[in-house]
């Protein structure tokens, strides 16, 4: 080997080994550093992700916001709901906190905020919501009984009467889909606790089929009254009498 070939070869290896010792130290230095610290960013969307890549949480505006995402499957359309959608430890969609609310052109305020909370592989059980549609405002807490079925194949059975033709055998098929999910479609709301339309105050108390059987209210009058109901709404006997 002449002496300029082994000159180029001490050279290239001198240099090979300083770069692997920058390379390394700051691999080093990159994986013992503290968090990165902003005191402001603007953002768009941000996914929080476990190290194999499901979701956990999405924050997001509207545009970029997702569709309703459940075993692989997507429900409605993406780019609605401005806000949080947390998901579970399969990356199931699990509830949220959605936001929003205009003045339109006719001067109508239209607004909704929820914060909600999923059964799995069902929908909402609990939401604490405001809205404000038109003039229309109520507020409160609700909770609702669901199904043990899974929400995906209610939703599929209901499409696949839907395309029936009108007439008895869609009506058949409705009411044993109705038998088969417990006899409320999509379940039923056993409590609703806050402000109706009319300013009352209200506590309402449901039975399994999400009529209401107890309610207590103070009206916009600041009248109090303990209401008991049969099962077709009509008040039996009411406090005071």
């Amino acid at each position: 080997m002449h002496a300029t070939e082994l000159r180029f070869l001490r050279i290239y290896f001198a240099i090979s080994a300083i770069l692997l010792g920058v390379l390394s130290l700051g691999a080093f230095r990159a994986a013992t550093r503290a968090p990165e610290r902003f005191t402001e960013i603007d953002v768009e969307r941000i996914n929080v992700i476990e190290k194999d890549g499901t979701r956990r949480l999405i924050i997001s505006n509207r545009e970029r916001s997702p569709a309703v995402y459940s075993h692989g499957n997507t429900r409605g359309q993406a780019g609605r709901r401005t806000g949080l959608i947390f998901y579970n430890n399969t990356g199931d969609e699990a509830g949220g906190l959605i936001f929003g609310g205009e003045r339109e052109s006719s001067g109508m305020v239209n607004q909704g905020l929820s914060l909600s909370f999923d059964q799995y592989d069902q929908d909402q059980v609990i939401a604490l919501q405001h809205i404000d549609e038109g003039g229309e405002r109520y507020q409160g807490l609700s909770v609702t009984d669901r199904p043990e079925l899974p929400l995906g194949e209610i939703i599929a059975r209901q499409g696949h009467i839907d395309s029936m033709p009108p007439g008895p055998q869609r009506d058949s098929a409705r009411a044993a889909w109705l038998a088969w999910q417990g006899g409320v479609a999509y379940g039923a709301r056993r409590l609703f606790a806050g402000r109706r339309q009319d300013r009352a105050s209200v506590i309402n108390l449901a039975d399994p089929n999400g009529h209401t059987r107890l309610r207590l209210i103070v009206d916009s009058l600041g009248q109090a009254q303990i209401q008991f109901l049969d099962a077709a709404g009509h008040i039996q006997s009411t406090l005071p009498r």
